[in-house]
C-alpha cells in the first residue's frame, strides 16, 4: 500500500548530508526538551489527582496491586508503566514524574517520525520543536497524569502506519495496532486516536489505477482485519490478568456512572478548551491552518487523518461528563503535526520558488507561489508568538509552583502531613481527601479509597454505608474530609464520632482532620 506523495529530498546541501542536520537539530531540540521536562521536577502543585498517584505507587511498593486491591480509575497499564521509574528514582513523586518525562520524550521521537513521514525532515523537526515548547504539552510531560503516556503509543502507532502504507511491511501494522492498544490500555481516553489510525486504514494512496484499487479494497480487509485482531487481543489479555471484574469495578462501572450522573455540557467545555488552548498562542493556530491547506493539496490523505483527530478530539470533549484542563492536552499533538507539515511543505515552497527566481527570473506555477506565501505567512506568525510562548514556559517552571503553594495552601498541606505522621504508626492506614499529605508523610491509604473524588462520590461508587464498612475494616488513625469529596457524605461524617474520631483540627480552606481516639506513635 505504498504512498505516491511521499516525495524524495536532496541527500546534501553544500556538502552536508542533510540527514546529519537533521540529526544534530533533532538531538539539538530533544536536549532543550529534557532541560526543560526535569528543571524543577519536584516542584509543588497540590494536584489531588498527582496526590493519588503518588500514593497507588507507594501501595504498589508495599506489595498491592493495581485493580486487585487498588482502585485504579485510569487504565490498566498506567501505574505499571510509571512503577519502575518510581522506584528507580527514590521512590518519590519527582519519581513517578519522571517516568512521564520519559513518554513525553518518547512522544517526541513519534511526532518527528510522523512529521518525516507526512512531509520530510524539515517537517519533522518542526514537529518536535513545537511540542517541545508548547506550554500545554510540556505541562502535561511533567506531572504524574496519564495524558502524555498515552499520546506518546498513540504517535508510534500513527508513524507505523505511516511507514507501513510507504512500505507494505505487514510488521508495521502490527506494530501500529499494537501502539494503539498499549495507549487505550494506559487510559481508555485515548481512542480518540482511532479516528485518524483509521482514515490511514480506509484511504488508498494517491495515484493507484482501477486494477490497483480494487485490489487495495482486498488488502483493506485483511488489513482491518489483522490490525483489530491485535488491538483487541492485546486488551483482551491485559484485562484477563488483572481481572475483568475489577476492570470493569474501576473502570466501566464508574465511568459509565460518572458520565451518566453528570451529564456533559458542551458549551462549558468547548470554553474550557478555548482557554486552555489560548495558552498555545496564536501562531500555532496559524500555522496549522497553513498546514491544513498546503497539506490538502500536497500531502492529502495524512492532512485528512490529522484533521480528523482533532475534530475526534474537540468531538469528545464536548461529550465528556467530567472534562478537566488536564485533558485538553490531547489537542496539542493533531495541531502540532497540521503546523510541522505547514513549516515542512512551505519551506519546501519558498526554496522551490527561490530557485525558480534564481534561475534568472523563470515563473513558478501559481501553486508553488501559494504554498509559498501561505507557508510564510505560517511560518512568520508562529516565530513571531515564540516570545510569549517562552514567557508562558517560563512561568509554568518558574513561577507557577509559587502561585499553587500559595492558592492551595502548602503550608496547610504540610501540617496535615504532620499530623498524619504524628498519629499514624508506619504501618498503620489513613483515609484522606489529602492523598497528597498522606504520601508526604509516607503513610498509606486504605488501597480502595485512595481515590476519593466528588466525581466518584457523584457517580455512586463511594456511598457513605460502603465507606464506613473499609473504616471499620482497616481503622485508619486518620481521616481527613473536604466538602467536595468525603465531606459530601454527610452520614458518614455524622458517623465518625461513633466510630470513634475526633474532631483534631479544622482549616479555612475546608479540611477537617479527625484522629482516631487511642491513636498514636
Amino acid at each position: 500500500m505504498a504512498d505516491t506523495v511521499l516525495q524524495r529530498h536532496p541527500r546534501s546541501s553544500h556538502g552536508v548530508p542533510l540527514r546529519a542536520i537533521e540529526g544534530v537539530a533533532l538531538l539539538g531540540v530533544l536536549g532543550l526538551a529534557l532541560w526543560l521536562r526535569v528543571a524543577n521536577l519536584d516542584a509543588y502543585t497540590g494536584s489531588f489527582d498527582e496526590g493519588i498517584r503518588g500514593q497507588q505507587l507507594l501501595l504498589m511498593a508495599a506489595g498491592y496491586r493495581p485493580f486487585r486491591d487498588i482502585f485504579a480509575s485510569q487504565g490498566p497499564l498506567l501505574l505499571d508503566l510509571l512503577f519502575p521509574f518510581y522506584l528507580a528514582f527514590g521512590q518519590t513523586l519527582a519519581a513517578a514524574r519522571a517516568g512521564v518525562v520519559a513518554c513525553s520524550l518518547v512522544a517526541l521521537v513519534g511526532a518527528w517520525w510522523t512529521a518525516r513521514l507526512a512531509a520530510g525532515p524539515v517537517a519533522a523537526v518542526a514537529a518536535v520543536a513545537i511540542l517541545t515548547v508548547s506550554p500545554s504539552f510540556l505541562e502535561g510531560s511533567r506531572l504524574a497524569l496519564a495524558e502524555v503516556p498515552t499520546i506518546a503509543p498513540s504517535l508510534l502507532a500513527l508513524g507505523a502506519l505511516l511507514a507501513y502504507r510507504g512500505s507494505g511491511d505487514r510488521r508495521l501494522l502490527a506494530l501500529s495496532a499494537a501502539c494503539c492498544a498499549l495507549a487505550v490500555l494506559i487510559k481508555p481516553m485515548a481512542l480518540h486516536v482511532g479516528a485518524p489510525l483509521a482514515v490511514l486504514l480506509v484511504l488508498p494512496p494517491a495515484g493507484l489505477s482501477i486494477e490497483r484499487l480494487r485490489w487495495s479494497w482486498r488488502r483493506l480487509l485483511a488489513d482491518l482485519a489483522l490490525y483489530g485482531l491485535v488491538v483487541l487481543a492485546l486488551c483482551a489479555v491485559v484485562i484477563a490478568l488483572l481481572g475483568p471484574a475489577q476492570v470493569w469495578d474501576n473502570l466501566g462501572a464508574y465511568r459509565g456512572g460518572a458520565g451518566h450522573a453528570l451529564g456533559a455540557d458542551a458549551a462549558a467545555n468547548l470554553r474550557l478548551t478555548a482557554n486552555v488552548m489560548r495558552g498555545e498562542r496564536a501562531g500555532l493556530f496559524v500555522l496549522a491552518a497553513a498546514g491544513l491547506v498546503i497539506g490538502l493539496w500536497r500531502r492529502p490523505v495524512v492532512t485528512l487523518a490529522l484533521a480528523a483527530w482533532a475534530l475526534a478530539v474537540v468531538a469528545l470533549f464536548a461529550g465528556y461528563g467530567d472534562l478537566a484542563d488536564k485533558h485538553i492536552v490531547y489537542l496539542t499533538p493533531p495541531l502540532a503535526l497540521l503546523a510541522a507539515i505547514g513549516a515542512g511543505l512551505g519551506a519546501e515552497a519558498i526554496v522551490a520558488l527561490a530557485a525558480r527566481l534564481r534561475e534568472g527570473g523563470v515563473l513558478a506555477s501559481r501553486a508553488v507561489v501559494g504554498a509559498a506565501l501561505i507557508g510564510a505567512v505560517g511560518i512568520a506568525a508562529y516565530l513571531v508568538s515564540l516570545p510569549a510562548v517562552y514567557a508562558a514556559d517560563r512561568y509554568l517552571l518558574r513561577e507557577a509552583p509559587k502561585v499553587a503553594a500559595e492558592r492551595r495552601g502548602r503550608a496547610v498541606d504540610q501540617e496535615i502531613a504532620e499530623i498524619i505522621r504524628r498519629a499514624t504508626l508506619p504501618d498503620g492506614w489513613v483515609l484522606s481527601d489529602n492523598p497528597g499529605s498522606a504520601f508526604d508523610a509516607r503513610r498509606k491509604v486504605i488501597p480502595y479509597l485512595v481515590d476519593t473524588s466528588g466525581t466518584r462520590v457523584d457517580a455512586g461508587s463511594l456511598t457513605s454505608p460502603l465507606v464506613a464498612e473499609y473504616v471499620q475494616r482497616y481503622r485508619p488513625s486518620v481521616i481527613v474530609t473536604w466538602p467536595g469529596r468525603l465531606g459530601k457524605l454527610d452520614e458518614f461524617v455524622r458517623q465518625l464520632p461513633e466510630l470513634g474520631y475526633r474532631l483534631e483540627k479544622l482549616y479555612d480552606l475546608g479540611w477537617k482532620v479527625y484522629v482516631r481516639v487511642g491513636s498514636g506513635q
